[in-house]
Protein backbone atom coordinates (compact mmCIF):
# COMPACT_ATOMS: atom_id res chain seq x y z
CA UNK A 1 0.00 0.00 0.00
CA UNK A 2 1.33 3.46 -0.89
CA UNK A 3 0.67 6.81 0.73
CA UNK A 4 -2.73 8.47 1.08
CA UNK A 5 -2.92 12.11 0.04
CA UNK A 6 -4.80 14.84 1.91
CA UNK A 7 -5.41 18.50 1.11
CA UNK A 8 -6.05 21.04 3.86
CA UNK A 9 -8.65 23.54 2.71
CA UNK A 10 -10.69 26.15 4.60
CA UNK A 11 -14.44 26.08 4.07
CA UNK A 12 -14.26 29.75 3.04
CA UNK A 13 -11.76 29.03 0.24
CA UNK A 14 -13.66 27.12 -2.47
CA UNK A 15 -11.53 28.71 -5.20
CA UNK A 16 -8.45 27.06 -3.72
CA UNK A 17 -10.18 23.69 -3.65
CA UNK A 18 -11.03 24.12 -7.34
CA UNK A 19 -7.36 24.90 -7.96
CA UNK A 20 -6.26 21.74 -6.17
CA UNK A 21 -8.80 19.56 -7.95
CA UNK A 22 -7.48 20.85 -11.28
CA UNK A 23 -3.87 20.27 -10.21
CA UNK A 24 -4.70 16.77 -8.97
CA UNK A 25 -6.54 15.89 -12.17
CA UNK A 26 -3.58 17.09 -14.26
CA UNK A 27 -1.12 15.05 -12.17
CA UNK A 28 -3.38 11.99 -11.84
CA UNK A 29 -3.63 12.23 -8.05
CA UNK A 30 -6.52 11.27 -5.78
CA UNK A 31 -6.82 13.10 -2.46
CA UNK A 32 -9.07 13.46 0.54
CA UNK A 33 -10.01 16.93 1.72
CA UNK A 34 -9.40 17.94 5.34
CA UNK A 35 -11.52 20.85 6.47
CA UNK A 36 -8.99 23.33 7.82
CA UNK A 37 -9.33 25.13 11.13
CA UNK A 38 -10.07 28.81 10.48
CA UNK A 39 -8.00 30.67 13.06
CA UNK A 40 -9.87 33.89 12.37
CA UNK A 41 -13.10 32.17 13.44
CA UNK A 42 -11.72 31.17 16.84
CA UNK A 43 -12.90 33.29 19.75
CA UNK A 44 -10.52 35.84 21.24
CA UNK A 45 -10.30 33.68 24.37
CA UNK A 46 -9.33 30.61 22.33
CA UNK A 47 -6.69 32.55 20.42
CA UNK A 48 -5.27 33.96 23.66
CA UNK A 49 -5.11 30.48 25.16
CA UNK A 50 -3.05 29.17 22.27
CA UNK A 51 -0.82 32.24 22.27
CA UNK A 52 -0.15 31.79 25.97
CA UNK A 53 0.95 28.20 25.32
CA UNK A 54 3.37 29.44 22.66
CA UNK A 55 5.28 31.58 25.15
CA UNK A 56 7.20 34.62 23.90
CA UNK A 57 6.80 33.85 20.19
CA UNK A 58 3.76 35.76 18.89
CA UNK A 59 1.33 33.80 16.74
CA UNK A 60 -1.23 35.11 14.29
CA UNK A 61 -4.74 33.69 14.14
CA UNK A 62 -3.83 32.13 10.79
CA UNK A 63 -0.81 30.38 12.27
CA UNK A 64 -2.94 28.95 15.07
CA UNK A 65 -5.47 27.63 12.56
CA UNK A 66 -2.72 26.20 10.36
CA UNK A 67 -1.20 24.31 13.30
CA UNK A 68 -4.55 22.85 14.32
CA UNK A 69 -5.29 21.89 10.71
CA UNK A 70 -2.08 19.87 10.49
CA UNK A 71 -3.05 18.19 13.73
CA UNK A 72 -6.22 17.01 11.97
CA UNK A 73 -4.02 15.58 9.23
CA UNK A 74 -1.91 13.66 11.76
CA UNK A 75 -5.10 12.22 13.24
CA UNK A 76 -6.31 11.07 9.82
CA UNK A 77 -2.99 9.33 9.12
CA UNK A 78 -2.74 7.75 12.59
CA UNK A 79 -6.30 6.41 12.30
CA UNK A 80 -5.87 5.20 8.73
CA UNK A 81 -4.47 2.00 7.25
CA UNK A 82 -1.84 3.46 4.91
CA UNK A 83 1.77 3.38 6.17
CA UNK A 84 2.33 6.98 5.07
CA UNK A 85 0.17 10.06 4.60
CA UNK A 86 0.86 13.11 2.44
CA UNK A 87 -0.44 16.54 3.34
CA UNK A 88 -0.75 19.29 0.75
CA UNK A 89 -1.72 22.86 1.41
CA UNK A 90 -4.22 24.18 -1.09
CA UNK A 91 -2.08 26.68 -3.01
CA UNK A 92 0.48 24.38 -4.60
CA UNK A 93 1.58 23.14 -7.99
CA UNK A 94 2.14 19.40 -8.31
CA UNK A 95 4.74 17.46 -10.25
CA UNK A 96 3.39 14.87 -12.64
CA UNK A 97 5.74 12.43 -10.87
CA UNK A 98 3.93 12.73 -7.54
CA UNK A 99 1.58 9.72 -7.84
CA UNK A 100 4.47 7.41 -8.75
CA UNK A 101 6.43 8.66 -5.74
CA UNK A 102 3.51 7.98 -3.41
CA UNK A 103 3.28 4.44 -4.75
CA UNK A 104 6.99 3.91 -3.95
CA UNK A 105 7.04 4.89 -0.27
CA UNK A 106 8.46 1.47 0.60
CA UNK A 107 11.75 2.86 -0.79
CA UNK A 108 11.93 5.51 1.95
CA UNK A 109 14.80 4.71 4.36
CA UNK A 110 13.78 2.58 7.37
CA UNK A 111 13.26 4.69 10.47
CA UNK A 112 12.23 7.81 8.57
CA UNK A 113 9.44 9.80 10.20
CA UNK A 114 8.87 12.73 7.82
CA UNK A 115 9.83 13.41 4.21
CA UNK A 116 9.54 16.99 3.00
CA UNK A 117 8.68 17.12 -0.69
CA UNK A 118 8.14 20.89 -1.04
CA UNK A 119 10.49 23.80 -1.68
CA UNK A 120 10.58 27.58 -1.42
CA UNK A 121 12.93 27.63 -4.47
CA UNK A 122 14.99 30.48 -2.99
CA UNK A 123 15.97 29.66 0.62
CA UNK A 124 18.95 27.28 1.00
CA UNK A 125 18.25 24.11 2.96
CA UNK A 126 20.87 22.39 5.10
CA UNK A 127 21.05 18.63 4.77
CA UNK A 128 23.51 15.72 4.71
CA UNK A 129 25.42 15.12 1.50
CA UNK A 130 24.83 11.33 1.43
CA UNK A 131 21.68 10.58 -0.54
CA UNK A 132 19.22 7.72 -0.92
CA UNK A 133 17.64 7.33 -4.39
CA UNK A 134 13.87 7.74 -4.33
CA UNK A 135 11.44 8.10 -7.23
CA UNK A 136 14.16 9.35 -9.57
CA UNK A 137 15.26 11.92 -7.02
CA UNK A 138 17.49 12.05 -3.95
CA UNK A 139 16.54 11.87 -0.28
CA UNK A 140 18.84 13.68 2.15
CA UNK A 141 18.64 13.75 5.95
CA UNK A 142 17.49 17.23 6.94
CA UNK A 143 19.73 18.98 9.44
CA UNK A 144 18.32 22.48 9.93
CA UNK A 145 15.46 24.78 9.12
CA UNK A 146 13.54 23.89 5.98
CA UNK A 147 10.61 26.29 6.18
CA UNK A 148 7.11 25.67 4.95
CA UNK A 149 4.59 22.83 5.20
CA UNK A 150 3.18 22.94 1.68
CA UNK A 151 3.84 19.23 1.21
CA UNK A 152 5.28 16.54 3.47
CA UNK A 153 4.90 12.83 4.09
CA UNK A 154 4.52 11.50 7.62
CA UNK A 155 4.59 7.86 8.64
CA UNK A 156 1.61 6.43 10.49
CA UNK A 157 3.82 5.72 13.49
CA UNK A 158 5.17 9.29 13.53
CA UNK A 159 1.68 10.74 13.16
CA UNK A 160 0.62 8.94 16.31
CA UNK A 161 3.76 10.12 18.09
CA UNK A 162 3.10 13.72 17.07
CA UNK A 163 -0.45 13.57 18.40
CA UNK A 164 0.93 12.44 21.75
CA UNK A 165 3.98 14.70 22.04
CA UNK A 166 3.40 17.86 19.99
CA UNK A 167 2.39 20.55 22.48
CA UNK A 168 -0.44 22.48 20.87
CA UNK A 169 0.70 25.56 18.98
CA UNK A 170 4.11 25.79 20.59
CA UNK A 171 5.28 27.64 17.46
CA UNK A 172 4.23 28.06 13.82
CA UNK A 173 3.84 24.57 12.37
CA UNK A 174 6.92 24.70 10.13
CA UNK A 175 9.09 25.96 13.01
CA UNK A 176 7.62 23.32 15.31
CA UNK A 177 8.43 20.51 12.88
CA UNK A 178 11.59 21.61 11.10
CA UNK A 179 13.60 24.03 13.25
CA UNK A 180 16.63 22.67 15.09
CA UNK A 181 15.42 24.73 18.07
CA UNK A 182 12.09 22.90 18.18
CA UNK A 183 11.27 20.47 20.96
CA UNK A 184 10.14 17.98 18.29
CA UNK A 185 12.80 18.10 15.59
CA UNK A 186 15.59 16.25 17.48
CA UNK A 187 13.24 13.33 18.14
CA UNK A 188 12.18 12.96 14.51
CA UNK A 189 14.12 11.55 11.55
CA UNK A 190 13.33 13.95 8.74
CA UNK A 191 14.39 13.78 5.10
CA UNK A 192 14.11 16.32 2.31
CA UNK A 193 13.58 15.43 -1.36
CA UNK A 194 15.69 16.99 -4.11
CA UNK A 195 14.27 18.04 -6.53
CA UNK A 196 10.93 18.68 -4.87
CA UNK A 197 7.55 17.43 -6.07
CA UNK A 198 5.49 20.32 -4.69
CA UNK A 199 5.85 24.09 -4.73
CA UNK A 200 3.53 26.87 -3.65
CA UNK A 201 2.15 29.09 -6.38
CA UNK A 202 3.48 32.17 -4.58
CA UNK A 203 7.06 30.93 -5.06
CA UNK A 204 6.51 30.22 -8.76
CA UNK A 205 4.94 33.65 -9.15
CA UNK A 206 7.88 35.34 -7.43
CA UNK A 207 10.39 33.57 -9.66
CA UNK A 208 8.40 34.47 -12.77
CA UNK A 209 7.89 38.07 -11.67
CA UNK A 210 4.10 37.85 -11.80
CA UNK A 211 1.35 38.30 -9.19
CA UNK A 212 0.30 35.34 -7.06
CA UNK A 213 -3.13 34.50 -8.43
CA UNK A 214 -4.23 32.63 -5.30
CA UNK A 215 -3.04 35.11 -2.67
CA UNK A 216 -2.71 34.11 0.98
CA UNK A 217 -5.51 33.26 3.39
CA UNK A 218 -3.13 32.99 6.36
CA UNK A 219 -2.15 36.30 7.94
CA UNK A 220 1.53 36.92 7.31
CA UNK A 221 3.69 36.61 10.38
CA UNK A 222 6.06 39.51 9.66
CA UNK A 223 4.16 42.15 11.59
CA UNK A 224 3.69 39.92 14.62
CA UNK A 225 7.39 39.10 14.57
CA UNK A 226 8.28 42.79 14.22
CA UNK A 227 6.16 43.67 17.23
CA UNK A 228 8.13 41.18 19.31
CA UNK A 229 11.56 42.26 18.07
CA UNK A 230 11.62 45.94 19.00
CA UNK A 231 13.27 45.49 22.39
CA UNK A 232 17.01 46.04 22.55
CA UNK A 233 17.59 42.69 24.27
CA UNK A 234 15.94 40.85 21.44
CA UNK A 235 17.93 42.82 18.86
CA UNK A 236 21.24 42.05 20.59
CA UNK A 237 20.41 38.34 20.84
CA UNK A 238 19.36 38.31 17.21
CA UNK A 239 22.61 39.91 16.10
CA UNK A 240 24.69 37.44 18.13
CA UNK A 241 22.70 34.60 16.64
CA UNK A 242 23.15 35.97 13.14
CA UNK A 243 26.94 36.07 13.48
CA UNK A 244 26.96 32.56 14.90
CA UNK A 245 24.87 31.31 12.01
CA UNK A 246 27.24 32.89 9.49
CA UNK A 247 30.22 31.14 11.07
CA UNK A 248 28.48 27.77 11.28
CA UNK A 249 26.97 28.15 7.83
CA UNK A 250 30.40 28.60 6.26
CA UNK A 251 31.09 24.92 7.02
CA UNK A 252 27.61 23.47 6.40
CA UNK A 253 26.25 21.88 3.22
CA UNK A 254 23.38 24.00 1.94
CA UNK A 255 21.54 24.07 -1.34
CA UNK A 256 18.48 25.66 -2.89
CA UNK A 257 16.04 22.94 -3.87
CA UNK A 258 14.34 23.20 -7.24
CA UNK A 259 11.33 21.22 -8.37
CA UNK A 260 10.15 19.34 -11.44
Amino acid sequence: MGARAYVINLDRSPERLRHMRAEAARAGLDFERISGVDGEALSAAEQDRYRAAAGPRPLTAGEIGCWLSHQRFWRAVADGAAPWGLVLEDDVALSADLPAALAAVDQIPPGADIVKIDTSLSVPVEFDRPATPFAGRALHRLRRNSWGTAGYLVSRRAAGWLLEHARAVEAPIDVHLFSHRSSLFPALTTYVLDPALVVQEQHLARRAGRPDALGSVITLRQQARADASRGIGHRVAREIGRVGEQIRGAFAYRRRIDWR
